[in-house]
């Protein structure tokens, strides 16, 4: 793994991978069953997406104020903000796995939001503003980060059956405070010591602005933005509530975890993806979209342990070729001093149809048949792939890129 980050990006590029490398292998012993104790709370599907919608209502309500904020502050400083915040989590959501407490749960995931805000959108505009080639820093990111995510999620199969929840979550604490020791090495760049932090009026007139439909409408924006309102909405079927029902129909978190970390498995095949996605963008999106199409359809026919994992990887597959093609796509078609209001307005869309998403689809699985569901969803992404496909061909001569 170490030589990967020995490509020529910068040391910057490097500690925020190492330091959130050892802050998501804690991460990865307790995410697979999270969804799995929101629901052991709740008992509903429609109530854990309730739940669930704490955390992104806050990230959706922290994200424009972080991405005004990466433009001028020094992303050294919100990254060990972020990190800072973690420590508070991480020992919420010990006090309520001890203690039953949904108060304290949804105060973890409020804090969550706020804190991968901050965290996503620092990193993301450090990524975008000092990386020549964008695609290769997001996959070298991507394929580290999973790696030993996934390396953690293994581990979780030996350790969730013999050491309480609870204990568990105190482990994101010690991971997060050797991640911030990492990220204080951190160099700040030269030209972020001038840089003045706007006054709140200013923040806010920038918001509404870059909150306007006349953002969106350049060729390549409209797409990913499009897409992104999509996958808000319909990815927490197989991401979450897929788990869930593995765990239900066989009483084995062993399952839940294991679909959890097939569902990740694709973040550690970035360095293909970003290399494609650098040279072919529409392409690279376009194949991403096909996928998870796919995934849906197998999701409608779903009547075992292996079709499920096969969707969770169809699902992960997809969503990582179009998250790394469309960094790309909008890095093209940007100006480069808005790249931190533009990423988190970006970050921001998915954000909003993810709160709607999770309830929603939440509400739809205690009311109606999933084969259904999961077929009208593939018809629906299927009718914007061709959208997609067409409005791209409309513009350029060349569809090949």
């Amino acid at each position: 793994m170490k030589g990967l980050l020995n490509t020529g990006l910068s040391r910057s590029t490097q500690i925020i991978t190492y330091a959130t490398t050892t802050r998501w292998f804690g991460w990865g012993i307790v995410d697979s069953i999270i969804p799995i104790f929101l629901y052991s709370l709740v008992n509903g599907f429609a109530e854990t997406g309730l739940l669930k919608a704490t955390y992104t209502i806050l990230f959706f309500i922290s994200l424009p104020i972080a991405g005004e904020l990466a433009d001028y502050v020094s992303l050294k400083k919100l990254l060990l903000i972020g990190l800072g915040i973690y420590f508070f989590i991480g020992g919420s959501y010990f006090i309520a796995a001890a203690t039953g407490s949904i108060l304290f749960v949804i105060l973890a995931r409020a804090l969550n939001g706020i804190s991968y805000a901050i965290d996503n959108t620092a990193r993301e505009t450090a990524f975008l503003r000092y990386e020549s080639s964008t695609g290769k820093a997001f996959a070298v990111f991507e394929t580290i980060t999973q790696f030993w995510w996934l390396v953690a999620v293994a581990s979780s199969l030996v350790i969730v059956p013999h050491v309480d929840i609870q204990w568990l979550f105190l482990g994101i604490i010690v991971t997060n405070l050797v991640a911030f020791v990492i990220m204080l090495r951190l160099p700040t760049m030269a030209e972020e010591h001038h840089r003045k932090i706007p006054s709140f009026k200013k923040i806010s007139k920038n918001i509404v602005q870059f909150s306007s439909l006349r953002f969106f409408f350049k060729i390549d924006r409209i797409p990913v933005f499009g897409t992104a309102v999509l996958q808000g909405l319909v990815l927490t079927l197989p991401t979450s509530y897929l788990a869930i029902f593995s765990y239900l129909s066989s009483n084995d978190l062993r399952e839940a975890i294991l679909i959890g970390g097939i569902g990740a498995l694709p973040g550690i095949m970035s360095m293909f993806i970003g290399k494609s996605s650098d040279t072919s963008p529409r392409r690279s999106f376009l194949f991403g979209m096909i996928l998870l199409v796919a995934s849906f359809i197998v999701l409608a026919f779903a009547t075992s342990f292996v079709m499920q994992l096969s969707v969770a990887f169809l699902a992960g597959v997809g969503a990582q070729i179009i998250y790394l093609s469309s960094m790309v796509l909008v890095k093209k078609s940007s100006d480069e001093k808005y790249l931190g209001e533009i990423d988190s307005t970006l970050t921001s869309v998915g954000a909003l149809s993810e709160i709607i998403g999770v309830v929603a689809i939440g509400y739809l699985i205690d009311t109606i048949n999933l084969r259904v569901l999961g077929l009208s969803i593939a018809g629906i992404l299927g009718f914007l792939t061709l959208f997609v496909f067409l409005w791209w061909k409309s513009k350029f001569t060349n569809t090949a890129t």
